[in-house]
């Protein structure tokens, strides 16, 4: 087997080696993570924390938060130029 020289690098409660079928998918995966740690931050993005449960709602709308930012905000109330 090939040395994995990375695993020094771990944090002790990170295991070297998973179990692949916990999971049928990997959205099963990334499901789980949400409902498991709602109220957990998952990332920061400019100076803001964002919670798993918020990720969750995001994700499950995308392109509501594109039709709302700019440049598209109000894109589909413009009217046609003649």
């Amino acid at each position: 087997m090939t040395e994995r020289i990375w695993l020094k690098h771990y944090p002790q409660d990170v295991p070297a080696d998973i179990d692949p079928t916990q999971y049928p998918s990997l959205v099963a995966l990334i499901e789980d993570s949400f409902k498991q740690y709602a109220d957990r931050t998952a990332y920061s993005v400019m100076g803001k924390d964002v919670s798993y449960a918020e990720t969750d709602a995001q994700s499950r709308a995308p392109g509501a938060g594109v039709a709302d930012s700019p440049p598209w905000r109000g894109f589909a109330h413009r009217p046609r130029r003649s």
